[in-house]
């Protein structure tokens, strides 16, 4: 905040005292008048926008909106782990949220890798143990899309390159839904979830594994964002259904699991769009 205050102004004013002021000289209400003018001048600093990362992709994220994707994961993540693993995420939580923090302010997705590399040794440690990465990150050694989803939260991975993979470092993962996936999606998705075992979680998940088919013969595993989820979901359990007719019987308790979760999964998605 700053006063600025003209010279001429106060030193070459010459005005009569008046009312209050009669006892003073014409210098000295004139230089009060200054102080005061200058003081009605000062202006606030103005407020900075909230800091955002725009992503290689173009997705706009702010720090706020990260920071609670990233509680969101940590509280679903959790409950799903061993002990050990989650001791571990709990201790590079605050790290990784300053990360965050730094990053935006950095503008890091403009150059990811250079980002990495600007980072210290138990900067890097933070980053691998939240995303559970076996070895040190190199930054030298990842495409521009493995080392943008190192900074962002496990559950904001994004598929730049649209091949129906995420690279996270050097590790090829793969989501369902993806995270380009429309809001209605992903909220049916946690919808349908929200009270699942890890295994129950990993069985509906595993489900639409088949998707990635295509991948195997050249083809792309990606799946658009105006893809209809509900239709895809019913194709996975009309699948489920058939091939139970072929099952052995130790293995029928198990597809009939799966057969539920994908019916409840169904109606989530019904639920949703007729919310919407």
């Amino acid at each position: 905040m700053t006063t600025s205050i003209s010279a001429p102004s106060v030193f070459s004013t010459r005005t009569a005292p008046t009312g209050r002021d009669s006892g003073k000289t014409g210098t000295a209400a004139a230089f009060e008048a200054a102080l005061s003018a200058a003081g009605q001048n000062e202006t606030a600093t103005p407020a900075q926008p909230p800091a955002t990362l725009t992503t290689l992709g173009g997705k706009r994220y702010s720090l706020s909106g990260l920071t609670a994707d990233y509680q969101e994961w940590r509280t679903g993540y959790e409950r799903n782990v061993f002990a050990d693993r989650r001791q571990a995420v709990d201790s590079q939580s605050g790290p990784y949220l300053a990360l965050l923090e730094k990053a935006s302010a950095g503008n890091a997705m403009a150059d990811p890798k250079a980002f990495l590399k600007s980072l210290s040794a138990s900067e890097l440690q933070t980053l691998q143990t939240i995303h559970s990465l076996a070895d040190p990150i190199n930054p030298d050694g990842l495409t521009d899309e493995g080392a943008q989803n190192l900074i962002l939260p496990p559950n904001r991975a994004e598929d730049v390159d649209h091949d129906g993979f995420n690279m996270v470092g050097l590790a090829k993962t793969w989501q369902f839904p993806p995270s380009d996936a429309p809001k209605s999606v992903r909220e049916a998705w946690k919808a349908a979830t929200k009270d699942l075992s890890g295994s129950d979680l990993m069985i509906l998940t595993g489900s639409f594994l088949p998707l990635t088919a295509g991948a195997i013969t050249g083809g792309s595993a990606y799946i658009p964002p105006d893809a209809d989820y509900q239709a895809i979901t019913a194709d996975v359990l009309a699948g489920a259904k058939e091939a139970r007719r072929y099952d052995q019987s130790w293995q029928v308790p198990h597809r009939d699991r799966q057969i539920a979760l994908l019916e409840r999964l169904y109606n989530a998605f019904g639920d949703t769009a007729a919310g919407a």
